[in-house]
Parts: structure tokens; sequence; C-alpha cells
């Protein structure tokens, strides 16, 4: 097979950003952090990256990395990042086996014996260290509103009906002011968790910037309203295919109350099948995100693949073991307590998406 890189601190060859954004053209589950422009963007704010294109003869894909803590990343615990031109396949059976090994490869030799670690939904095959990383839920959303409705959990049904019956609306954000609403929604949910808020109440970044980052043209915020203030914001990213991506969340506690949070769950469903979308990965496996999926959801199980040469791959087993134990650990605890295997790990109440 031919394999063609750019390092994102090197000038991107025309000839090169033309073959990959046509083969991310052709792959139905690529998204929005195979975006050359994303890439970029993230080299500019002290992320290095590596796109890899693979050509015939053999598997044509793209996979892609950020540079982290000193080893090579391609993805997340519930996001991959990596495509292949392919019909419409329906999850988990997202990424042949073949394909998996094919593209880590690449990227294990674009990364000259450095440490890689890429989250594939696809198990490694014997003989490559790794784990399983995490779990999402996708959710087919090309269907009509009455049937989105209808297949969720009866209670947030009953959430999506008060929001309306008490004003609550949906809007598109696309102004300062909406954006700056948001960031204080944000805020008031991080202390609501006990988490420091990133941004002071009065400061104002640059365009694009912390909480304007939904200035940025991959970024698609969306926020409920009633009596001319914002309670609840849920922000996605868009890309070349026909999966979007959740990126963040929100709401006042007054918001989650009244279903407002649920409202935007749905309405964020409704109108991302309107732009042409035919999933949504709702980043993560939570009771909430399976209450509003319903039997539309179906859930994918991301598995980490660790590579490298030399004295890294004993850094690699090591992972493997450490997390692979902890994996073991959780699902004994689970099972003690009387829960599924595959329920949630991170939730242990059902909750309201805050």
């Amino acid at each position: 097979m031919s394999m063609r890189v750019w390092r994102t601190g090197e000038p991107l060859d025309p000839a090169f950003a033309d073959a990959w954004e046509g083969t991310l053209a052709r792959a139905p589950w690529g998204h929005f952090a195979l975006r050359l422009d994303w890439l970029l963007w993230c080299h500019d704010h002290g992320q290095p990256g590596l796109a890899v294109l693979l050509e015939p003869p053999g598997v044509t894909g793209l996979i892609a990395a950020r540079r982290e803590r000193g080893l090579w990343v391609s993805g997340l615990p519930w996001r991959w990042q990596v495509a292949v031109p392919c019909e419409e396949r329906e999850p988990p059976g997202l990424l042949a086996p073949a394909e998996a090994r094919a593209l880590f490869r690449a990227l294990c030799e674009a990364a000259r014996g450095e440490r890689v670690r890429a989250h594939l939904p696809v198990a490694p095959p014997p003989g490559v260290p790794g784990y399983p990383a995490g779990k999402t839920l996708l959710h087919r959303i090309d269907v009509d509103d009455a049937t989105l409705l209808a297949v969720m959990d009866k209670t947030k049904r009953a959430a999506v009906r008060k929001a309306l019956r008490e004003g609550w609306t949906v809007e598109e954000a696309g102004t300062l002011d909406q954006f700056r609403e948001f960031a204080e929604v944000q805020r008031e949910t991080s202390r609501r968790h006990g988490i420091s808020a990133l941004d002071a109440p009065h400061d104002v970044p640059a365009p694009g910037e912390r909480w304007r980052e939904w200035e940025l043209p991959w970024m698609w915020l969306l926020v409920a309203r009633r009596e001319e203030r914002v309670g609840s914001g849920y922000g996605f990213a868009l890309g070349a295919g026909r999966v979007l991506e959740s990126r963040a969340a929100g709401s006042t506690s007054a918001a989650l109350r009244a279903g407002a949070f649920v409202l935007l769950a749905y309405e964020g469903a409704r109108r991302a099948r309107e732009r042409g979308y035919r999933w949504l990965n709702w980043g993560g496996d939570t009771f909430f995100k399976r209450d509003v999926s319903g039997r539309l959801g179906v859930r994918v199980d991301l598995h980490a693949w660790l590579g490298g040469s030399g004295a890294r791959v004993v850094a690699n087993h090591a992972e493997a073991l450490a997390r692979s134990a902890r994996v073991a650990a959780a699902r004994a605890v689970r099972a003690l307590r009387g829960a599924s295997p595959d329920a949630p790990a991170n939730v242990r109440t059902r909750g309201g998406g805050s």
C-alpha cells in the first residue's frame, strides 16, 4: 500500500490535501477530528499532529493523531479518529480488523518508533498490547420526528412536553451574547459538579478561543431559552461524514428541572438529521444518553492499541496490564452490586445529563 504523511508543523502539500479531502468525502464515518483545518488549529494551540493517508493497492483510509505527553494519541475513549471509504456500514462494525491493523501500522511507522496509543472500534489482535478503553452510544437519527420522540424513555418524553409547555424554545447560537450566556451556564454546571470554571465571568477571549470556540467553522451550538434567558446548551462538531459529534453541554438547575436539557437533546438529533447527518455520537454511554436514544442507540466499544519500538514496548505492556486490571476490577465491583456488566460504569443513578 502507498502511504503519505503530513506533519502539522510542515507546509501542507496541496496534492496531499486534495487526496485527503477526496478520501474523507467517501468515508461516511469521518468526522470533524479528521478535518485538516482542525488539525492545523490544534497545532497552532500547542498540539502537533500527524495525518496519515493510505492509498491503493491495499487498504484505503485515514488516521490522525496528536502529540500528547510524550506519545502520539489517536482519538479518545469515546471517539475514533480513523475513516475508510465504504458503503454505509452499520455499527458496531465500523472498521474491519484488516483495516484497523493497516491504519495502526501506518501510524506507528509515521511516529518513527515513538509511543502510539490509538483508540479504535476494534479489539487489538494478538501481539499488539491494548485494553478496553471506553464506549459510546451512536444514535441513529435518520427517522421522522415522531420516531425520535417515541423511542425515548417515557420520563424523557414527558420532559420534552414539559419544557415546551413551560415556554422553552431552542435556537442556533450565532452571536457573542448567546455564546456569553452559554458560558455562564457552563460555569454554573461546573460549580454544581465541584469543578473550577475555566473563565472568569467578565473575561472576553479572542475570537474562536475558550467560550468563543463556537465561532470556529466546525462548531455548532444549540441553546434553550425562556423569557430571554439561556438555561441550557448543547454543542456539536461538524464534519464531512454522516456522523455528528457531541462536544459540550451545560444546564442550569432550573432548566434541568423544566426538561429543557432533554428538549435540547431531541432538537439536536432532529436538526442534525435536517443537516444531512445519519448518526449522532453522544460521546459516551450514560443512562441519560440511553434514555434519549432508546432502541435507536447502538453501543460501540473502543479499544486502545499501543505501539512503539525499543524500550517503549515495555511501557506499552505495563500500561496494557494496568488498565486491563482496572477494567476487570470495575466489572467485578459492578457485579457485586448487582449491576449489569453493560451498565454505564461512570453513572450510578439515572441522571438528567447534567
